[in-house]
């Protein structure tokens, strides 16, 4: 059940024409929270909680009504435990802020969190209310840093830094999807905010600050080589790296019999230009209308849930997937198929770039649009020339998902 809590309302009742307006800020109060990439959440004095977002729930696991109850404690690592109830009985009823990290273990999965909050303050500034706080998922420093103390010592940098790959590819992916539900739901609350109102100068500071999140997590994913925006053909003497090498989804072979040296080997795939699959199907040319079943596959619930927003604000009927697994299983089950397919990439159990395939081979022809982090050349590049898809990068706002789906329906 989703936690329909609103934050609390401190002091006193509001002014009668005050009202419109408080309401106004707690519901893009609320469009912000559940669109953070963050945990989020407020306790009063006592540290109860009275609000805590969707994501925060998700990762203990709860609904609201049992987090209230401190039953997120029953999800804290044991040995983290004792020093997590201290510092709740230390802080209750004071204005003490905290900045803490601990693990908590969901399904036999642990997660490092990073807590942190600040009192809520009365008018006056002299009576502490609450605290507001934030939980940042950690987990994946945590490795990063492990594994760096694991490396030997004499290991060369390069080694270093393909170390900390995995890692960095994760971080970049996951706060693309998080940008995904911001810009989405900041564009559709630009219509449902007044234009005279206040809330459209937040919502404008949210949209302007999300593009440069968007440069920061697009420079991260580079750095693994896999999302270069800038790709060129090169020679054999210019494969230096390895790097290079498995950027292109090529590999390297290596044999060194005893005292006959050894021999390296770089294997590329080979370019064919733009012929198109013999393979596969073309997609059908539908006529565009803003109407129809669309199949929408994404395994961030967040990104899945601005989208189906969007689409059926627009018009459309979404059925919703989280793998190219659960989205064979939805086509197979329909009546007639989709008219058309919004298919991310990187999933577990399942791939976007598989599901494709099988899709295909069911001789489903309906047009793909496929939507992932990286760029189209390096992920989607093949599927566009072939004719199998379009491309549409994340994150997107709401009119950019529904143009590119357009086109994508559109006649060739």
């Amino acid at each position: 059940m989703a936690n329909e809590n609103a934050p609390p309302q401190y002091g006193g009742d509001p002014p009668h024409l005050a009202q419109h307006a408080l309401l106004e800020r707690e519901a893009l109060f609320r469009t912000v929270a559940e669109s953070s990439p963050v945990g989020v959440f407020l306790v009063d004095v006592q540290g109860i909680p009275t609000y805590a977002n969707q994501r925060l729930l998700d990762w203990f696991a709860l609904e609201f009504e049992a987090f209230a109850t401190r039953a997120w404690l029953d999800r804290v690592h044991p040995s983290d435990l004792p020093g997590v109830v201290a510092s709740l009985e230390r802080r209750a009823g004071t204005s003490t802020s905290v900045d803490e990290a601990y693990r908590i273990v969901v399904d036999s999965h642990t997660r490092w969190i990073r807590v942190r909050t600040q009192p809520v303050m009365s008018p006056e500034g002299t009576t502490v209310l609450g605290h507001v706080g934030s939980v940042v998922d950690t987990t994946s420093e945590r490795v990063a840093a492990d594994e760096r103390e694991r490396l030997p010592s004499t290991l060369p940098q390069a080694r270093t830094l393909e170390s900390l790959e995995s890692p960095a590819v994760g971080v970049g992916h996951d706060v693309n999807n998080r940008l995904v539900g911001i810009l989405g739901n900041a564009s559709l609350a630009r219509d449902a905010i007044s234009s005279s109102d206040r809330g459209q100068d937040l919502r404008a500071d949210i949209a302007r600050a999300a593009p440069r999140a968007l440069a920061l997590t697009q420079h991260l994913m580079a750095f693994t080589d896999r999302a270069r925006g800038d790709r060129r053909d090169l020679t054999v003497s210019e494969l230096v790296v390895d790097g290079i090498i498995n950027g292109h989804d090529g590999a390297i072979r290596v044999s060194s019999p005893p005292g006959l040296g050894t021999t390296v080997c770089a294997l590329l795939p080979v370019s064919r230009g733009l012929a198109p699959s013999q393979g596969l199907p073309a997609i059908d040319a539908l006529r565009w209308e803003e109407s129809g079943v669309i199949l929408l596959v994404d395994d961030d619930r967040g990104a899945r849930t601005v989208a189906r927003r969007i689409l059926t604000r627009a018009g459309y009927t979404v059925v919703e997937a989280r793998n190219g697994r659960e989205a064979l299983d939805h086509y197979d089950r329909m009546p007639e198929p989709p008219r058309g397919v919004v298919l991310d990439l990187a999933m577990p159990i399942m791939g976007g770039a598989e599901c494709l395939l099988a899709l295909r081979a069911r001789g489903h022809t309906a047009p793909v649009l496929i939507i992932s982090g990286y760029d189209a050349d390096n992920v989607a590049g093949a599927h566009v020339r072939r004719g199998e898809a379009r491309f549409l990068q994340k994150p997107y706002r709401a009119q950019e998902l529904l143009d590119a789906l357009r086109d994508t329906l559109a006649p060739l």
